[in-house]
């Protein structure tokens, strides 16, 4: 009796830990890494190596102070970095069902358990959908949300980041980049670590491959510097599986239309503004 009650002790244990790992992934899988603590994030990247050489390379190129170098690593930190909120989440949820059922009369998905197999697989994940509106980011993400998939973190183009949206992009985990930064040993250095930082932590990762919003519905020249980026830092990471994940995402009518018909007749591309954002729901969702 005393070696079956062992026995069966040692299974139950065993179904235990089975079953504490299946639930890890599970959650993994539907709410991502553990959020880390963003000056906390800030502070061990500024201690990286290749970091510290390139502030002192800042320092010596301009002829300032170290401190000064890097103060601006740190204005260079937080002007890229993402700030996600789980309540950030939410409160964009309930605002893009709002503007869904305003715009569209449903949403088709396919292959969404694909995606999730490669989740509970352990895969890192890097999605790279076409891109032909503003709509698109939103949307993937609205998706992945409502697939029990986290979602993931987004590079964005600085040109979003004007108030109040660019704010509630960081929340939604957005991270901003310039459109260029040849030359510039400290920025590139930077956003180059943060990457890899997200990688390291085990957060996905989208970008639009094209660069920008195709204004014909053609698929545009891809540009290869995020995905070089990504292959640079997965390299570090060998022990985990790499999934690039393309996203199709297709409209009956896509939202900016109208002003990519002014665009192409030569009128000049207006900047985003809080104003343009508000104009376009109001012309379409209200």
């Amino acid at each position: 009796m005393t070696r079956e009650h062992g026995f069966d002790q040692k299974i139950a244990q065993k179904l235990a830990r089975v079953a504490k790992i299946h639930f890890a992934k599970q959650r993994i899988s539907a709410t991502g890494p553990r959020l880390p603590n963003r000056q906390a994030m800030f502070n061990k990247l500024l201690q990286l190596p290749v970091i510290l050489a390139a502030i002192e390379d800042e320092a010596k190129s301009k002829n300032i102070s170290k401190e000064k170098a890097r103060k601006e690593a740190e204005k260079i930190l937080d002007e890229i970095a993402a700030n996600v909120s789980y309540e950030g989440l939410r409160v964009a949820d309930r605002f893009l069902r709002w503007l869904w059922n305003k715009l569209y009369q449903g949403i088709n998905v396919e292959n969404a358990d694909r995606v999730r197999k490669l989740a509970l697989e352990g895969h890192e994940i890097v999605y790279v959908p076409c891109h032909r509106s503003h709509i698109d980011y939103l949307l993937l993400s609205y998706v992945l949300y409502h697939q029990g998939l986290v979602p993931p973190h987004i590079a964005a183009g600085i040109n979003l980041n004007f108030w109040p949206v660019g704010g509630m992009f960081r929340r939604g985990g957005a991270f901003f980049i310039r459109r260029t930064f040849k030359g510039n040993r400290l920025y590139s250095t930077i956003f180059r670590e943060y990457l890899a930082e997200l990688f390291h932590r085990g957060y996905s990762v989208e970008y639009f491959i094209e660069g920008g919003r195709s204004r014909t519905g053609r698929l545009l020249a891809p540009k290869t510097g995020m995905m070089s980026m990504t292959l640079q830092a997965l390299q570090q990471q060998q022990s985990r599986s790499i999934s690039v994940v393309p996203v199709y995402v297709g409209y009956e009518h896509v939202l900016e239309v109208d002003t990519y018909a002014k665009e192409l007749r030569g009128v000049a591309k207006e900047k985003e503004n809080a104003g343009l954002v508000l104009r376009v729901i109001k012309n379409y969702a209200i």
